[in-house]
């Protein structure tokens, strides 16, 4: 029961970590919390593949009502996670 405690606890503090980042949080440092590639992250919103590239490489910039959506979208994936140690199978 413990790995699963300690797992949502790493989780929400990923999560408050990003709401609470102190600034804006860039569209890579979201993908890289969800641990997603480019390709992933683009899939996964929704969004073309090269616009998230250009986001990320500087080229353009997203406009802020959509980081503020992406923020409150990746926070809330990151809540509904569902990671944690598998138990081991003891036979009697």
């Amino acid at each position: 029961m413990t790995g699963i405690y300690n797992a949502l606890v790493k989780y929400t503090d990923s999560v408050y970590s990003i709401a609470s980042g102190g600034g804006t949080v860039t569209i890579k440092e979201m993908r890289t919390r969800l641990g997603d590639t480019q390709t992933e992250f683009s899939k996964r919103y929704n969004i073309p593949f090269r616009t998230v590239q250009n986001w990320e490489s500087g080229t353009n910039a997203p406009p802020p009502y959509l980081v503020e959506m992406l923020s409150q979208r990746v926070n809330a994936d990151l809540v509904n996670r569902k990671q944690f140690e598998i138990p081991h199978w003891r036979p009697n």
